[in-house]
């Protein structure tokens, strides 16, 4: 007898299922007549780009897992990041080189952005390496594993923005794809931050917890107010909390950030514009990884090279939190940490 077999897939696995299959990746039920071919050439030509480092995340992440409940070894760990790092550096570039999709034309950028927060996850583990085993180090392994999760979420929303234009795959009978919720609870998934970065985290629970019906919508005009009264740290107040180097402040934007999407994953979504709750809660959380990185260089201070790559680290994911505001809607958050995130990972040495 064939059972079905469930998977929770997310980012990365999606284009390896997509090469596996040689098919574009979808989760749309209606095709539409928008140029189906010219979406599906342009699906293929991103997937082509990604696949190799995705092999390469595909290994590190079970060298990864093996280091994090005590087996493994940091030169297991090393070693595959020597060979992921720069392959994401390599799809980084290859993005850089496509045109946008006329019919999505934000997709490019979402798939940009999932890729420079896998190369900001590289480097966060590579800084665990460095520092001595203990506390520390032990919370720089699950904020790697954050930071790279939110590179899933940020793929996965990059690919559902192509759903609309794209034929539904054959659905293979004896697989059951679960998606991942598109924006995660780190409480839920066991990721939460604990100490010396936070209090005591939570244990996990299920991993595909969240998915299931639709959210509620309602009216732009009172969503906006209600992410206007969500408690988001300014963004002002952020920056100094990346730049400054204190340990408490970095604690408590991260703080702040975090319970500011637990009230708007709480909230019903824009109407019609389910993407852009998506978008600005997934990059509050980027924003609070850059808080954390920031938190965790202060306490990496006894080993410098670990306490430079998460300052840089931090600086990138706060440029990367930024972009995925949405200021035409909410107005601009505007902060004084500037730069080009893409410039920043792709001139950024191991």
């Amino acid at each position: 007898m064939i059972v079905a077999v469930p998977i929770v897939v997310t980012g990365l696995i999606l284009a390896l299922i997509a090469v596996n299959q040689h098919t574009p990746r979808s989760a749309s039920t209606t095709p539409t007549t928008e140029r189906p071919n010219a979406t599906q050439a342009w699906s293929t030509a991103i997937t082509g780009d990604v696949s190799p480092m995705a092999s390469e995340v595909v290994g590190l992440l079970q060298t990864s897992d093996e280091w994090q409940t005590g087996g493994g070894s940091v030169a297991a760990v090393s070693a595959d990041l020597e060979n992921g790092f720069p392959s994401a550096q390599t799809a980084l570039r290859s993005l850089e080189r496509q045109a946008p999709l006329r019919a999505v034309p934000d997709a490019l950028t979402r798939y940009e952005q999932a890729v420079e927060l896998y190369i900001e996850a590289f480097q966060v583990e590579h800084a665990a390496t460095l520092v001595p085993a203990g506390p520390l180090q032990q919370q720089l392994k699950k904020s790697f594993a954050r930071v790279r999760e939110l590179g899933d979420r940020v793929y996965d929303q990059a690919s559902s923005l192509l759903s609309p234009h794209e034929p539904t795959p054959a659905a293979d009978p004896d697989v059951k794809i679960i998606p991942a919720p598109t924006v995660p609870d780190w409480d839920t998934i066991g990721l939460a931050a604990g100490p010396p970065l936070d209090s005591a985290s939570a244990d996990a629970s299920d991993p595909a917890a969240g998915n299931g019906s639709p959210r509620p919508q309602e009216a732009v005009s009172k969503w906006v107010k209600t992410v206007r009264a969500a408690g988001i740290p300014s963004a002002s107040a952020e920056a100094q909390a990346v730049t400054s180097g204190n340990v408490a402040d970095g604690r408590t934007i991260a703080d702040q950030l975090q319970s500011a999407v637990i009230r708007l994953d709480a909230a019903p979504d824009p109407s019609r514009l389910p993407a852009i709750s998506v978008e600005v809660r997934l990059g509050l959380l980027v924003d609070a990884e850059a808080a954390r990185a920031a938190e965790a260089a202060s306490l990496a201070a006894a080993t410098p090279a670990a306490a430079g790559e998460l300052r840089a680290v931090a600086r990138s994911l706060a440029l990367i939190g930024q972009q995925l505001w949405d200021p035409q809607i909410l107005g601009a958050r505007s902060s004084p940490i500037a730069g080009n995130p893409v410039a920043l990972a792709l001139d950024t040495p191991l």
